[in-house]
């Protein structure tokens, strides 16, 4: 958020202060204002009645929960079906720190835990705490509710298919930007 809001009091610091014939030198601002939107605010993940939505910065995918056969969040949450493999853009794993922090709180909490038990181990991208290991944890007890009520019908599982959608307004709006970040300024010059 801070670098959105940096690009754009930049964007009218120099529009202002060089009057409005600066505006081409102002577009690479608004480029890097808009990806940063684009990659870090628009990305969501929704879980619906029929279906897990994953938007991501450059295609909504929709996913069926009859065709999913498994989820894990090694570097981000990840939906897999026969089909495929799909990543959350919303909900990533934790760097390196983050990992490390997360490993020291959760093997207390595993010694606690799990006594008497020879091996235990929680990947850091499945701790709840983290966004890929709370996406991860809902989306199993769905489908653990799923399963008891008997409402998952493996028979659709292999039929299925993801439904994508791909983000042609962000595309076009990504291209005219990096264009005129580099066309504007040598046209104006």
């Amino acid at each position: 958020m801070a670098v959105i809001i940096l690009c754009l009091g930049g964007t009218i610091a120099t529009v202002l202060g060089e009057g409005p014939s600066a505006w081409p030198l102002a577009v690479p601002l608004v480029l890097v204002a808009y990806l940063g939107w684009l990659l870090f605010w628009y990305p969501r993940v929704g879980l619906e009645a029929d279906v897990v939505r994953l938007v991501n910065p450059l295609q909504t995918l929709e996913i069926s929960w009859h065709s999913i056969i498994h989820v894990e969040a090694k570097y981000a949450a990840t939906i897999v079906t026969p089909h495929g493999r799909y990543t959350a853009w919303a909900a990533p794993a934790p760097g390196m720190f983050g990992a490390l922090r997360e490993a020291r709180s959760a093997d207390a909490a595993n010694r606690k835990a799990t006594e008497g038990q020879r091996f235990t181990s929680v990947r850091a991208g499945e701790v709840s705490d983290t966004p890929s290991g709370s996406v991860v944890q809902r989306i199993r007890q769905i489908l653990e509710r799923r399963a008891d009520a008997g409402i998952n019908d493996v028979e659709q599982t292999e039929t299925l298919r993801v439904v994508r959608h791909i983000h042609v307004v962000h595309l076009a709006i990504l291209l005219i930007l990096i264009v005129a970040s580099f066309a504007l300024p040598v046209l104006v010059n």
